[in-house]
């Protein structure tokens, strides 16, 4: 039978060439392993080395042809050992590489263009290609990916048939010193062609299933955490499908919280079960996983076997099982601390509810002081003791507005510094006969201040506020007062002013000997701060604390 070569060479190119796409459409899928691009770049490489072969009967550029094919079909096998390397995890071995492929080209070169000796040319090219085949049997039967055992050890056995035909035939050169043209009729070289495409049809063959095979194993393992991690959750899991919504699987913890068995729940759906306590929420939760692919962290009530309603808080995504779109959902049962966080609310009310009355029940305590104090006053008839009373029922009355001021807010820890003393202010300036002719003007920054410190404050104002009323506007047909209050970083500064006749110079504030004066400077530094006095334009005292 008489096979023309040159139609055997261009048929082994075109099969190389449509395994370089077989193995590129491998990659497309498969991008996250190494070496599959190395393998299909491989049988491009040689596929172009079996076709620039017929460019050898052109005598112009036989030379040329001859050396670039002889090229391309080593690069090939380089190419198919990077990928193997590559694809096992490893790193292969440059320097050796290099070091083969550069002695190859100048031998080539010096053996077609100098030396001009076929059989040493072909020879050369049998032992590089056997060096690189050697390689890469070696790294398919020691690699150590189990999956991959059985199709490494086939790929690895085509390669060796493949090897050995390549040293056979170069003992056939030496022992014989003639080979024939490389598109001779003659067996060995039919049967050189013939084993070059069956051996490429079978290795690459072999480089796919070694891909699934590895690709299965992973997905194995895949499946088989995921099972692991589903049923070994503590929390109730549940996977129904997209489309109908029945239930396909549920974990232990799923049947312990609501008390359904996978019997119970297979082939079902939550609705069937009567899991929701409020079908609205099943709604809401569908809308979004429909919307969005997923939902977090949705509160809501379920129903469970028995009949008792369960806090849950649930979340779901989209998942893809066996090619079919899935839900996968996760509740964890939050009823502990949900009633926990009720008691913690109830404890709270009344704990808020008990202050409240304590603070009402001592606003009225202190309400009772002052109209015993009034009584006393009115039984009086010494102005000094009066006016000591007046002044006692005074500062009762300041405490009595803060007490007032924390029963009706928010917090009974602080309050807002503005809300109180504008207050403080007009319930101390009330009291007196020369109110109408006193304009009070405040300039306060919006800042908050513990009630620990407030209770002293008030005093000190009351004291402040209290002696300006009494003795700056005497004779005056008006007066101001000035009330400024700021907060920074350094701390808090209150000013109290007055436009009156000023402090008469016989005071001496820092060895006072008026009580009220003493009072302030005590209070002053019970609050860790420090006060001075400016008596330009009237009297202004200046806290800082």
């Amino acid at each position: 039978m008489i096979i023309d070569l040159r139609t055997l060479s261009l048929v082994t190119g075109i099969i190389f060439s449509l395994m370089a796409i077989a193995l590129i459409l491998q990659y497309s899928l498969n991008k996250n392993y190494c070496g599959i691009g190395w393998w299909a770049s491989g049988c491009t490489t040689l596929a172009a080395g079996c076709l620039i072969l017929h460019s050898r009967d052109i005598v112009t550029i036989e030379k040329i042809s001859i050396f670039t094919a002889n090229i391309l079909l080593l690069s090939g096998l380089i190419l198919m050992y990077i990928g193997t390397m590559r694809f096992m995890n490893k790193k292969e071995n440059l320097r050796i590489i290099i070091s083969v492929f550069t002695l190859f080209i100048f031998s080539t070169f010096f053996i077609i263009y100098i030396k001009r000796d076929n059989n040493i040319r072909v020879i050369i090219l049998y032992i590089a290609s056997s060096i690189i085949i050697f390689f890469i049997i070696h790294i398919l039967i020691v690699n150590k990916i189990s999956s991959i055992r059985i199709s490494s050890g086939f790929t690895a056995i085509v390669f060796i048939i493949y090897g050995l035909f390549l040293i056979f035939r170069s003992a056939v050169i030496l022992t014989t010193g003639h080979i024939v043209s490389v598109f001779t009729p003659d067996y060995l070289q039919i049967a050189a062609f013939m084993i070059t495409l069956s051996a490429g049809v079978l290795w690459t063959f072999g480089f796919i299933i070694m891909v699934n095979q590895r690709l299965n194993a992973e997905l194995r393992g895949e499946k088989e955490s995921f099972e692991l991690i589903f049923n070994s959750s503590p929390a109730a899991t549940l996977i129904n499908r997209f489309d109908d919504r029945l239930i396909v699987n549920i974990n232990e913890a799923f049947s312990v919280i609501t008390g359904f068995s996978s019997g119970e729940t297979i082939g079902k759906t939550t609705n069937d079960l009567k899991l929701w306590a409020d079908s609205e929420d099943y709604r809401r939760i569908v809308d979004e996983i429909e919307q969005n692919n997923f939902c977090n962290n949705y509160e809501t009530v379920f129903r469970i076997k028995n009949g008792n309603l369960l806090n849950g808080i649930i979340s779901a995504k989209i998942i893809e099982l066996d090619c079919a779109k899935h839900i996968l959902s996760i509740t964890h049962d939050i009823t502990e601390r949900k009633n926990s966080e009720k008691k913690i609310k109830t404890l709270l009310e009344e704990k808020e509810l008990i202050l409240r009355e304590v603070h009402h029940r001592i606003k009225n305590n202190m309400n009772s002081i002052r109209g015993l104090l009034f009584l006393q006053s009115e039984t009086l008839t010494e102005q000094p003791a009066i006016d000591a009373i007046n002044e006692a029922e005074s500062r009762i009355a300041s405490m009595m507005v803060l007490y007032d001021k924390l029963y009706r807010s928010d917090s009974f820890n602080e309050l807002p510094i503005e809300e109180y003393l504008s207050g403080l202010v007009e319930e101390i300036i009330s009291s007196f006969p020369n109110k109408d002719i006193v304009k009070v003007e405040t300039y306060i920054d919006d800042f908050t201040i513990n009630s620990e410190t407030l209770f002293p404050l008030g005093i000190i104002v009351n004291e402040i506020i209290t002696n300006i009323m009494k003795y700056a506007f005497t004779g005056k047909t008006e007066g101001t007062i000035t009330l400024i209050a700021s907060s920074s970083e350094q701390g808090t500064t209150l000013v109290i002013g007055d436009n009156g006749k000023g402090m008469p110079d016989e005071i001496d504030f820092d060895n006072p000997s008026r009580f009220g004066l003493h009072l302030i400077k005590t209070l002053v530094k019970q609050i860790n701060g420090i006060v001075r006095i400016e008596t330009v334009e009237g009297t202004r005292f200046i806290i800082d604390f």
